[in-house]
């Protein structure tokens, strides 16, 4: 690969190492239309003589890296008749979860080469490592990939990219993956019973809940707050004036207010809480009259 600055070789990478070192610097930026890095006190090139720059998909140049051709090349000259070689493999087209899982996102992860027999069954896979698999990310996608294809019985076939093709490795390392025995199976993950994943999926769902229009909403709570508000002044009043029942009448409608409240409330309508607790503080208010009627028979 050439550097995008330069256009000295830079290996795997879009900057040579001097051109890292400038963008490390603020020199080197990255165009944030098209990608492409030039120095900072420079516009893109590839913006000013590439119109289409506002588009942002286009097709790659190629499935393969360079590098990732030339192994592909050779991996197909040694392998024998009867076998054939497949880039950019997905794990989950070759491999199935057999436990029940509403999500399988582990399995969607590419695999560089996949070597299957003449009926299109995987034999092995096989990934090209370089610089980038060493830092921590990269290590832990390659171990859980490492430890989902032991679980499933394929081995991985291991190449350190050297900027160059070994054809003697190449073909020692196919050979000897052809000839191996099938890899001992290994549990590496806890199957998840039938019972689990329902419990999971109905953790995760949320609570289906009713969605009244806003503005009828308020108007009951509105209409109802009035309601109570009048029915606690009457039976202060009727009260004072010694009428029982009109006042035992008015004083529970605030108590009705709460329960309606609270029955809105468990068949889903959000803010009919507040339709309740707002009766259950005038059902409070109800308890003075309720006091000052009774405080002359205490005495």
């Amino acid at each position: 690969m050439k550097c995008q600055i330069c256009g000295n070789e830079s290996e795997n990478y879009e900057l040579c190492s001097d051109c890292n070192t400038r963008r490390k610097k603020g020199d080197v930026v990255k165009c944030s239309k098209c990608g492409n890095w030039h120095f900072t006190n420079k516009s893109c090139v590839n913006c000013i003589s590439n119109p289409e720059t506002d588009l942002i998909y286009e097709l790659k140049s190629s499935l393969l890296s360079p590098i990732e051709k030339e192994y592909f090349k050779s991996i197909q000259s040694v392998l024998p008749e009867g076998y054939s070689v497949y880039p950019q493999i997905n794990l989950a087209s070759i491999i199935n979860r057999t436990d029940i899982h509403t999500f399988q996102n582990e399995l969607f992860r590419n695999i560089d080469f996949g070597v299957f027999d003449k009926d299109l069954k995987p034999v092995f896979l096989i990934e090209i490592q370089d610089n980038t698999h060493l830092n921590v990310e990269r290590k832990n996608r390659d171990s859980k990939i490492k430890k989902i294809c032991e679980e499933a019985g394929i081995a991985i076939v291991e190449f350190w990219n050297v900027n160059r093709v070994d054809m003697e490795e190449v073909s020692e390392k196919i050979t000897e993956a052809l000839n191996a025995p099938p890899i001992a199976r290994k549990a590496n993950h806890k199957k998840v019973s039938f019972e689990q994943a329902e419990y999971t999926t109905v953790k995760k769902q949320k609570p289906e809940t009713t969605k009244p229009l806003r503005g009828f909403e308020s108007l009951v709570k509105g209409v109802l707050l009035f309601l109570s508000f009048m029915a606690t002044g009457f039976a202060t009043d009727y009260t004072n004036t010694g009428k029982v029942l009109p006042f035992l009448l008015c004083s529970i409608f605030p108590a009705i207010t709460f329960i309606v409240g609270i029955i809105l409330h468990k068949k889903g309508v959000n803010s009919a809480a507040s339709i309740g607790f707002s009766g259950l503080f005038l059902f409070v208010l109800w308890g003075y009259p309720l006091l000052f009627w009774l405080r002359p028979l205490l005495y």
